[in-house]
Parts: C-alpha cells; sequence; structure tokens
C-alpha cells in the first residue's frame, strides 16, 4: 500500500504542470505591487481631504475663551482682578462665493488626480508589456544563436572529417572554427541580454522570476487594428491625460472667479455669550452684571488693499490661460504619439510578412547547400553563408514579430482601451 501512495504523490508532484506566465499576470502584478500607483493613491486621497477641508466653509466656527487681568493700579470702581469667559458661535452668510468656488476647485483636482492617477496605471500596463516582449524576443533570439552554434559545431566535425580524408584545406576548418568562435560570442551575448531583460520585467512586476516558470508565447492573431479616425476618437474620448488637463483647467477657472469674489463684501452672523467675574473664576461680579449675549451681524467691504486683488485676479487668470495651452499642446503630442504607433504597427507587420517568407527561403537555402557539401559539390563557406542567411532571417523574423506584439501594446496606451472605465 505505501508504495502505492509514495507512486500517487510523487506523480501529483512530479507531473503537475506548472502555468506559464502569461502577459495579463505580469500587468496584474505590475498594478498590484506599483510604488508608483500607491504614490497616486495617496495624492488622490490627500486631495479628497482637502475638498473636504475647503467644505468646511459651510459649517459655523464655534471659539471658546479665557481672560484674566491683575492691575497694580485700579480706579475705586474697578477690582485689582478680573477675568471673563466667553463662548461664541460665527457663521459667514456670503464671502463672495469664495467657498463655493473654492469647493468646486477642490472637487476638480479631486477629479484631476483620479485620472493622474489612471495615467500612471496606463504608463505601467505599458512598460510590462513591453519588457514582457523583449524577453521573449530575447529568448527567441538566444534560441537562434544556440541553435547557430549548433549547426556550426556539425559543420566543424564534418569539415574536419574532411580535412583528415584530405578532401579540404586547411584553411576550411579554420573559417569555420572563426565562425564558430564568433558565434559563440553572440550566444554569450544573447544570454547576458536575456538576463538584462529578465531583471527588467521583474523590476517592473515587483517580483522575482520563477527560474522554472515559463513564459507564455505570443502568438500571431491576424487581427487589423481599426481605422485611424477611430483610433483618434477613441484616444480624444479615453485619454486620462487628456481628461486630468481638462479637469485642471476646471479647477483653474474655479479659482479665477473665487480671487474676482475678494471685490465683493463679506457678511457674518454672529453670537457671543460672556461671563464676568471679580476674580480668576468668572463666577460673577460685584454692582455689575454677572454675563452677557450679544447677537451681531457684521458686514465687511474692502475698498483699497493695495491693488491685491487686481493681481491675484490677474495670475489666476494666466495659470487658467497656461492650462488651457497645456491641453491644447497635450493634444497635438498624443496625435503625433497615435500617428507614430499606427505607422510602427504598418511597418512592423509588413515586415513579419516579408520575414516569414524570407525564413522559408533561407532554411531551404541551408538545406541544399548543406547538401551539396556533403556530395562535394559546395564548400564549407556556402554552408557558412547558408547558415548566416538563416540565422539574419530568424532574427529579423523575431524582431518584427515582437515589434509588431510591442507596436499594438503602444497603440492600446495612446487609445487606452485595455484599462478599466
Amino acid at each position: 500500500m505505501r508504495p502505492a501512495i509514495f507512486s500517487i504523490l510523487a506523480f501529483l508532484f512530479v507531473a503537475t504542470p506548472i502555468f506559464a506566465l502569461t502577459m495579463d499576470e505580469a500587468v496584474e502584478l505590475a498594478l498590484k505591487n506599483s510604488h508608483q500607483i500607491r504614490e497616486q493613491k495617496e495624492l488622490y486621497h490627500a486631495s479628497a481631504y482637502r475638498l473636504k477641508s475647503a467644505k468646511g466653509g459651510y459649517y459655523p466656527d464655534l471659539n471658546l475663551s479665557y481672560t484674566y487681568i491683575k492691575l497694580d493700579h485700579f480706579l475705586s470702581f474697578q477690582t485689582n482682578e478680573s477675568s471673563v469667559a466667553s463662548i461664541e458661535a460665527k457663521y459667514n452668510l456670503f464671502n463672495g462665493f469664495m467657498d463655493r468656488n473654492d469647493i468646486k476647485a477642490a472637487a476638480a483636482l479631486v477629479d484631476a488626480k483620479l485620472y493622474q492617477k489612471k495615467a500612471v496605471e496606463a504608463d505601467i500596463v505599458l512598460e510590462v508589456k513591453i519588457a514582457f516582449v523583449n524577453l521573449l524576443r530575447a529568448k527567441k533570439n538566444h534560441a537562434v544563436a544556440q541553435e547557430a552554434v549548433n549547426l556550426l559545431e556539425s559543420q566543424k566535425r564534418d569539415i574536419e572529417l574532411h580535412y583528415r580524408e584530405g578532401l579540404v584545406a586547411k584553411n576550411e576548418v579554420l573559417k569555420v572554427d572563426v565562425e564558430l568562435a564568433s558565434s559563440r560570442q553572440v550566444l554569450l551575448l544573447s544570454e547576458s541580454t536575456v538576463k538584462i531583460a529578465a531583471h527588467v520585467l521583474e523590476r517592473v512586476m515587483g517580483v522575482k522570476l520563477d527560474g522554472d516558470r515559463e513564459m507564455e508565447a505570443l502568438e500571431e492573431t491576424g487581427d487589423v487594428i481599426p481605422e485611424y479616425d477611430d483610433l483618434l476618437s477613441a484616444m480624444l474620448t479615453h485619454r486620462s491625460e487628456l481628461k486630468y488637463m481638462k479637469a485642471l483647467k476646471q479647477s483653474k477657472n474655479f479659482d479665477r472667479k473665487s480671487a474676482r469674489g475678494e471685490y465683493l463684501p463679506t457678511v457674518d452672523f454672529s453670537f457671543r455669550y460672556s461671563k464676568f467675574g471679580d476674580t480668576s473664576s468668572p463666577s460673577g461680579r460685584a454692582g455689575l452684571h454677572d454675563d452677557e449675549k450679544r447677537t451681531m451681524l457684521e458686514m465687511e467691504w474692502e475698498l483699497a488693499d493695495g491693488i491685491k486683488k487686481r493681481h491675484n485676479v490677474r495670475a489666476a487668470e494666466a495659470d487658467l490661460r497656461a492650462a488651457d495651452a497645456q491641453l491644447k499642446d497635450l493634444e497635438a503630442e498624443l496625435v503625433l504619439q497615435l500617428k507614430q504607433a499606427v505607422e510602427g504597427y504598418k511597418l512592423a507587420r509588413s515586415r513579419v510578412e516579408v520575414a516569414t517568407k524570407a525564413i522559408k527561403q533561407a532554411e531551404e537555402n541551408y538545406r541544399i547547400t548543406d547538401n551539396q557539401f556533403k556530395q562535394r559539390m559546395a564548400t564549407s563557406t556556402d554552408v557558412l553563408d547558408a547558415r548566416v542567411f538563416l540565422s539574419r532571417a530568424k532574427n529579423d523574423y523575431n524582431n518584427a514579430f515582437y515589434d509588431l506584439q510591442a507596436s499594438i501594446a503602444a497603440i492600446e496606451r495612446v487609445e487606452e482601451s485595455f484599462v478599466k472605465r
């Protein structure tokens, strides 16, 4: 019975497949572990608290005060000690709509911070997708480099056999040795590139890669991106940076209105209750009233302030114009990004089509040339050239294919289609 149990346990641990790391999983890890997103969340919370603080202007102020006085010299009707304790409630009835505009400005900033957070999330998604693509590219190019070394090692065995049989000259063997040494250098470089690409992906995901875990390969689906006008419309609708700048501009507009409110009067209502005393304790006075209730309606209108208001308004108007210019410049920049992404996609797709045909031709050329060499109808140089053509064709295809995947990720970022809305 025990051997059977051990066999089952061994099967469960050994035969259980290790699922490949997918691009979507890498994105989820990056979004979960990103310090930048944590920073944006805290900035959003800070703006939300400032909004609540601005709403405090609609609530009354309540103040408690206590005063104690001791005199060295006093008149006959005074005492040498006196105290007063007061509680005052004050409510602003009107302040030129500044409180209302300050609240609207703070609310617009909350929206702006939310859009800024979404933009950072979108940047991280693009960053991890590019890192994922580049690691797959590096591994594919490493595989091509390894295949080139294997082919040259096989060719070296064949050429050495021919040399011992006196069928080829020594320089033919040396050519293969030199090319093999060069290919091994390329292989070492490709190994380093894989390690660096893995470190980059680990950095953006926030976790270390499992060395035994494979990565899910990307496949060419043949899907065609939407028309440029549709992409442009989606970008102008969904792009978080545009929403951020529009919200920021809106906040600046409310700041301007608030600054203009300084020209208007303020109206306050207050109620104050005071309790007096002849000692340090406000427990009553001899011969005078012990307490006092005071209700006041107070209006204040500042007629001159050294032109401070005018310059505050002008500064707010300049901030608004600057935000408008930033918004227009951002729109132009995003349109350029979209055009570049679309052109990159078209170029990469064309390169994939050309490279696919080139691989088939290079593989057939190498097969024919290798057979001819074995039949002594071709030289080792011909075989080396055919091998170089094959490796180049495979690398061209890999780079074109992964450039295509990167261009799709770039279009998704420009359009911001992958962000949950």
